[in-house]
């Protein structure tokens, strides 16, 4: 199982999380997917927001901009 960031911003690159990330099953791929989640609520710019999809092979981490922060 992967995860994986689609779009990866400049949060996203800092805290290293650009990269694919692999798992033998999907609870560990899944908390891996929430803690890139949960720092990226608490560490970073919020410029974007953060969700979890998941897929046939593990999980994809999308974002969009959060225009709450503007």
């Amino acid at each position: 199982m992967n995860v994986k960031v689609l779009k990866p911003c400049h949060c996203i690159r800092r805290f290293k999380f650009d990269e694919v990330f692999e798992y033998y099953n999907k609870e560990d791929a899944l908390k891996k997917a929430e803690e890139i989640i949960e720092v990226m609520k608490t560490k970073s710019c919020q410029s974007h927001e953060f969700s979890i999809i998941e897929n046939d092979d593990g999980f994809e981490i999308s974002s969009k901009v959060n225009y709450k922060s503007w």
